[in-house]
């Protein structure tokens, strides 16, 4: 007879675009790592205006300045919530104690094709933080989780968009 005393919170529209690194441990990236690997990643040379890492200690990240866009990281010292995941059993080698996440910060909703841009982008920096530390990635809008391995390292290097359920396969 509850039912009606509450109402429910409208969900909040996704207007960024995101990745996670599932972690076995947090790894916290410094501005000189999340510099490097913005350099490596993007193939761009560092540009104190254009193209950097601000790190914010107090809280748990940091924000990537580059192409004109804000990337923010965001570190979490937990498992990620089961709703994330769907309702079956994580794959063994998803076992984690902590998570990253890349977001590209959007002031609107991206459409499809720049939404691929985008996780091109990120995957690609993804592909650059990896360590023994990420046991996957995954594309929470999508639901895709992948393992952290050479063969998705390699899709996250290529050119042009990327879908993530094209690299669905990799999970097996």
């Amino acid at each position: 007879m509850l039912r009606g005393l509450f109402k429910r919170k409208p969900k909040r529209r996704t207007t960024g675009v995101s990745l996670f690194l599932v972690q076995r441990q947090l790894d916290r990236f410094s501005d000189a790592h999340l510099d490097r690997a913005m350099q490596d990643a993007w193939h761009k040379e560092y540009d104190a205006k254009e193209f950097f890492s601000v790190a914010i200690p107090q809280e748990h990240g940091a924000i990537i300045h580059a192409f004109g866009s804000e990337i923010s990281v965001r570190h979490f010292d937990y498992q990620l919530d089961w709703k994330r995941l769907g309702d079956g059993p994580l794959p063994f080698w998803a076992a984690h104690t902590a998570f990253t996440v890349l977001d590209y910060r959007c002031p609107d909703e991206p459409d499809d094709m720049n939404r691929l841009r985008l996780y091109r982008g990120l995957a690609m920096l993804a592909s650059e933080l990896a360590s023994e530390n990420t046991a996957g990635f995954l594309f929470p809008l999508e639901q895709v989780l992948l393992p952290n391995s050479e063969d998705v390292i390699k899709a996250f290097r290529a050119r042009g968009p990327l879908n993530p359920f094209d690299l669905e396969l990799l999970a097996a």
